[in-house]
């Protein structure tokens, strides 16, 4: 089953709830919100009643305590990308999301313009391993790091997005 997400995907959860007692009620359950209605510390199986699309990654299990949950179909207007959650001991940790129609400057475009559109422009801007990473620190403690490059040459255009709890070491010891 496909999901459309428009480019105003990238939602709060009052906006994905539609009540602010919801969000509220949610956050005080779990830590804080990540993506949409994801927040730190959700149980892979409320992850999945949530996004019903999403299921274990094959070999996602390189540490005994971790698990990952995707959608290689995930779609955000047109663009094809993959959509997965990353726990540790059962509680989510991180969302990412990175497009897989490479050749689509169009879709690199309109996901890179909705996180800035969203958050404003990035508190930082580095450039590891020569990909661009910009960086925005959400009120709440969450990072959000949006990796990628653009190689027209090669018609590739990469972006991957991921939302994760500031100073999780585990996270940004990745990038």
């Amino acid at each position: 089953m496909k999901r459309h997400l428009g480019v105003w995907g990238f939602t709060l959860a009052l906006a994905v709830y539609g009540t602010r007692t919801d969000a509220l009620a949610a956050s005080q359950q779990h830590g804080e919100l990540l993506w949409q209605k994801a927040y730190v510390g959700m149980t892979a199986q409320k992850i999945q009643a949530l996004y019903p699309s999403v299921a274990r990654s094959e070999g996602s299990q390189s540490e005994s305590s971790h698990t990952l949950l995707s959608d290689k179909n995930y779609m955000i207007d047109d663009c094809k990308t993959e959509l997965s959650f990353e726990f540790d001991h059962n509680a989510l940790m991180a969302v990412s999301i990175e497009l897989l129609d490479k050749g689509n400057m169009t879709c690199q475009s309109s996901l890179h313009g909705s996180v800035n559109a969203k958050y404003g422009p990035p508190t930082s801007i580095t450039f590891p391993r020569g990909i661009r990473s910009e960086s925005w620190s959400r009120k709440g403690g969450v990072t959000i790091e949006v990796l990628g490059g653009s190689f027209p040459s090669i018609n590739e255009y990469q972006i991957s997005i991921l939302y994760y709890k500031t100073g999780n070491k585990k996270m940004e010891n990745s990038l």
